[in-house]
């Protein structure tokens, strides 16, 4: 176990603490809010008895906190636990477990943030190759194909849509840039790697 000081600030535990004692030491559910690392704000979302507590997967979002105490102190997390742990990581929330005092917590899943995709602008990336675009003033000779830009466009789409595509151009239409523009722009884009 760890100090909750580690995971939960002082008014965040504070106000948990109370929480608890109004509930008569039983469980009660909770969602936190981060400020980095640290849960720094919570609201009570349920209260249990006992040995349980309804617990609202659909209420906690990516990168927050749920967060409920265990009446008998011992902090490892039942099959319960980790079921509705599970499901709540899979969304990107966090599932950590606490005493009732707020001295001790168990994180079981930590929160995370999904990546936001970033998708292209198919015509912005097709106009890279048009007659103003960048290519045209730097490269001496250069011509502008409409079945390159149509091409391009496609591509752009396909990437940002997601799923397989498969483009087929004749010799001399530019493939080359075709295909190289929009997969270097959703590198820079999404920050990652296009193979």
């Amino acid at each position: 176990m760890i100090d909750a000081d580690r995971w939960i600030s002082d008014a965040a535990a504070a106000h948990m603490r109370t929480a608890i004692g109004d509930a008569g030491g039983d469980e009660v559910f909770f969602r936190g809010r981060l400020v980095g690392e640290k849960v720094t704000a919570v609201e009570v979302l349920a209260v249990g008895n006992r040995g349980a507590v309804n617990a609202f997967v659909d209420r906690v979002g990516p990168g927050e906190v749920m967060l409920h105490n265990h009446p008998s102190g011992e902090l490892r997390p039942s099959d319960a636990d980790l079921d509705i742990a599970g499901r709540a990581g899979a969304h990107g929330a966090g599932f950590f477990i606490v005493d009732n005092s707020v001295a001790r917590v168990r994180p079981v899943v930590l929160p995370w943030t999904p990546e936001v995709f970033v998708p292209l602008d198919a015509d912005d990336v097709a106009g890279l190759l048009g007659p103003d675009g960048p290519l045209a003033g730097a490269l001496p000779g250069y011509q502008t194909r409409s079945g390159q830009i149509d091409l391009c466009r496609a591509i752009a789409k396909r990437l940002s849509g997601g799923g397989i595509g498969v483009f087929e151009a004749g010799t001399g239409i530019g493939k080359s840039f075709a295909y190289l523009l929009p997969a270097i722009r959703m590198a820079r884009a999404n920050d990652t790697t296009v193979v």
